[in-house]
Parts: structure tokens; sequence; C-alpha cells
């Protein structure tokens, strides 16, 4: 599966509030149309999301940014102005405090994944470095992967959660561990790849890590998908693979 182009203006957006130094900030978030090659023929298109750190434009019930994007997806839909979306992607980082008021805060997200379920067949997740979940809550078609893999529809996707870091703190693998779970004979041949850190891209201000970089240079053919750190230019490219960030963007990506 290879990305063949992304639409350079957002077809929608959605507003909304978020933490920023003692109070919050007001944002808007993109929806992208992404055009690949090929999809199987029953996946009509994907969503692929990550960084949704803030919390709905309305104060009064004040969920999860991710709970009012899946409402939003769901209204998209069924307008037509989006395709039937039969798999979300999410790769970490869906939480912000009720009071918005501390930047990079770390909580549950079980009910953002289980509203992303409930308008999808299929929820595929890495966490990222500010997410827990209740997995005893979660809803029954949602994988989370961790140096694992999942087939659907003949497309292997695996994941590695979390990010390097010292790992007495969560979601968090040494940088000896988090390479052997790139390096898991099991991940191999896959066809999309998930990582909430981002690896440093090939263009100026792609930043990421350069260690995970230098793994995509050297082996596989896949398109990773990725956020934790923001890129403007959506779209790197590292030995045989793509890159596709999706740090607080929310891409629909179908066949060309």
């Amino acid at each position: 599966m290879k990305i063949i182009k992304i639409d350079k203006e957002p077809f929608h957006e959605l507003n909304y509030r978020s933490s920023g130094k003692g109070k919050p900030r007001f944002c808007t978030l993109p929806f992208y149309y992404t055009y690949v090659d090929k999809l199987p023929d029953n996946i009509s298109s994907i969503i692929a999301t990550s960084d949704l750190q803030g919390r709905e434009i309305d104060e009064h019930n004040n969920r999860l940014l991710g709970v009012a994007v899946s409402e939003e997806l769901a209204l998209l839909k069924e307008f037509n102005i989006i395709p039937k979306f039969e798999l979300i992607i999410s790769v970490g980082d869906l939480y912000d405090k009720p009071e918005l008021n501390k930047y990079g805060a770390s909580g549950n997200v079980t009910t953002v994944l289980n509203a992303f379920s409930d308008i999808t067949e299929q929820v595929i997740a890495v966490h990222g470095n500010h997410d827990s979940v209740d997995n005893d809550l979660l809803n029954k078609n949602i994988t989370v992967l961790d140096s694992t893999s999942i087939n659907i529809s003949n497309i292997k996707i695996s994941g590695v959660s979390g990010i390097i870091g010292n790992e007495k703190r969560p979601q968090r693998k040494s940088e000896e561990n988090y390479l052997k779970c790139l390096n898991n004979p099991k991940l191999k041949n896959s066809d999309i790849f998930l990582l909430h850190q981002t690896p440093k891209g090939n263009k100026p201000k792609q930043i990421g890590d350069n260690n995970i970089a230098n793994f995509f240079i050297k082996n596989g053919n896949s398109l990773v998908i990725a956020g934790h750190c923001h890129w403007n230019e959506h779209l790197a490219e590292l030995g045989n693979n793509q890159i596709l960030n999706t740090d607080s963007k929310v891409f629909v990506i179908k066949q060309l």
C-alpha cells in the first residue's frame, strides 16, 4: 500500500479546546483526503489519526476530543462527504485534563477507543505515552498492538506502543527494548506499521527519533503511521517505507 498523494488543503476542520500554559487554547483539527494505490475490495476507506489531546468545544459536555471526532466522522459519512470506513487506526495520545490546564497530561482513553469502535468495524491502535485504558471495558472490535500484528482483509498491520524513555514511567521502553520490538521477526513483511513515536523524516523540520529512522532506512516496505511529533509536511520516505505523520490530524485514506 503506497500513498500517491495527500490533498494540500483539509476538506473539513473541527474546532476544539486544548491545554495551554495554565489555561485552554483554542485549536483547529484538520481532516485530509489521502490517496493510495490500492485497498482491498472490501475496504472503502481507512481513518488514521493521533494526538487528539484536547476536549470538545462545548464546555458543558467537555468530552475528550476523540469522542467528538467519532461523532464528526459519523456525520461526514452520513452526509456522503466521506466514504464508508471499515477501519480506524489510532496511534495514541488521546487524553487531556478536564480543566485543560496541563499540557501533556496523562489519563484514561477507553471512552475514545470505544467511541471509534461504535462507528466502524475494526479499531487498531497503539498507545501513546500519555494513554491508559481499562482493558476489560474495551469493545471487542478494538485491538491494541505492542510488538504484535493482526491481519485484516489480507493487510498485515503491526505496531509498537509507547516511546523510548524511562521504563519506570508508563508507556515507555528503553532504547534497547524498543528496537528489539521493532526487530521482532513476527512483524516482518507488514503492509502497515503503527508507532506512536515518529522516526526522524528525510525532509527539513520532520523531527523525530534517529534510531527508529535508521531501522526503517534499513528494513521493511511498509506504510508507517506515527504521531508524537508534529510535522507540517505530512509524508516522508525512509528506505522503502513511507512515513505518515498523523499528529493532531485526521486522514481519510482511500484508493485513487
